[in-house]
């Protein structure tokens, strides 16, 4: 009795060739698997060999031309699995759900978005449905490619606007909002917040302001504020703040924490979620990757800066050692508003687009694996050429 490992719903299992029952892999198991997956993909074309209709084995061999980087095959391979079969299609849903029957399809290719560029090379193609519900609203083929004007890595065909508004409200109808914090935990987020305010200080003023008895209170904006947490930090060490969220969070951190917050517009990050005013730092959190244009958001916030004022941007980076770690398994990859996956040298570009350089990279308080705090200032030399 031979064995042939393929994934199902997301879980690789085992299936006996001859009667086809199945039985999940064990953790080890499945890490060899995965490790080899030219081994996967020969065990998959021979299933097929004898049931040509075999959409475990065709998803199998997806997923190993996917780890092979043979991008075009793995393509091809996904495609054909979900006009063959909707289940792929939302791989996530449970098995008494019925199929999607609404699967629109592709979406429009773009150019990237820091250089405008169309030339790019493809880096991954999988199926997001492994760890994100699509319910049909999305498509569940991602092809990440590279550009190779600036190297950017970006989503190739993103969702629309209307696709991923339609996926955010079947989300919201499956999957209870997570609830404010609680008085711990909100402690919690003051405490692990600190760090991240002491390197503000550092960095955008010094101290010296803290020690003068008639010193203004330096202003900081939030885009991402969430609950709130961050400002509250932020307030009691004496800044006054500004925070952007969406609607329930910012009714919330008005109330129970006295933080004025601005409703964030509908949709993808653009210049419009970053408020009027004049603020001495601006703190940007899980907004670069989301904008369809992060240079033109970038050059809003350069204008609502003060002179000599902080930018910080909260993110994922590509290189990061825990992404390189998790490679392509890293559920980011995944993510239905993600367009862009940028790394320390391609933020470094479109920052230098919109007039900033960089100045410190920083592990943040942040609990998510993999993410870095990035500091910058405006370019005073890019001020300059731009104004000969």
């Amino acid at each position: 009795m031979r064995f042939v490992p393929y994934r199902t719903q997301g879980a690789l299992v085992q299936t006996d060739a001859i009667n086809m029952s199945t039985t999940t892999l064990p953790l080890s198991r499945q890490a060899a698997v995965l490790a080899d997956p030219s081994r996967s993909a020969r065990e998959a074309e021979a299933r097929l060999r004898r049931v040509p209709d075999d959409a475990d084995a065709l998803f199998a061999l997806a997923e190993a031309y996917g780890r092979m980087e043979r991008h075009t095959e793995a393509s091809l391979a996904h495609r054909t699995l979900v006009r063959r079969d909707a289940r792929f299609a939302d791989l996530s849903a449970p098995d008494s759900e019925p199929a999607p029957t609404g699967f629109i399809g592709r979406f429009d290719p773009v150019p990237c978005p820091v250089c405008e560029s169309d030339d790019s090379v493809p880096v991954w193609v999988g199926n997001i449905s492994k760890n994100v519900r699509t319910w049909g609203h999305l498509d569940p083929i991602r092809a990440w490619v590279c550009c190779n004007d600036c190297e950017t890595v970006r989503v190739a065909e993103p969702p629309s606007a209307a696709a991923l508004a339609r996926w955010g409200r079947a989300q919201s109808h499956h999957k209870a909002a997570s609830p404010p914090p609680s008085t711990a935990e909100l402690s919690q987020e003051l405490l692990r917040r600190d760090p991240e305010i002491d390197h503000i200080e550092r960095m955008g003023f010094g101290t010296a302001w803290l020690d003068l008895l008639e010193a203004p209170k330096p202003r900081l904006l939030e885009v991402g504020s969430g609950w709130g947490g961050f400002l509250a930090a932020a307030t009691w060490r004496g800044f006054s703040v500004t925070g952007v969220t969406s609607a329930e969070p910012a009714t919330w951190a008005a109330r129970h924490l006295g933080v004025p917050t601005v409703v964030e517009p509908a949709g993808p990050p653009t210049s419009e979620h970053i408020p009027d005013g004049v603020f001495d730092t601006i703190v940007l959190r899980d907004v670069m990757d989301r904008s369809a244009d992060p240079t033109e958001l970038l050059q809003t916030v350069a204008r609502r800066l003060a002179p000599g004022g902080l930018l910080v941007i909260e993110i994922a980076l590509r290189d990061h050692p825990v992404q390189r770690m998790r490679g392509h398994d890293d559920p980011r990859w995944s993510a239905p508003d993600r367009r862009v996956f940028f790394s320390r040298a391609t933020l470094d570009v479109v920052l230098a687009r919109a007039g900033f350089r960089s100045i410190a990279v920083r592990h943040p308080s942040n609990p998510e694996p993999g993410t870095a705090l990035v500091f910058a200032r405006r370019d005073d030399m890019h001020e300059r050429l731009l104004t000969e």
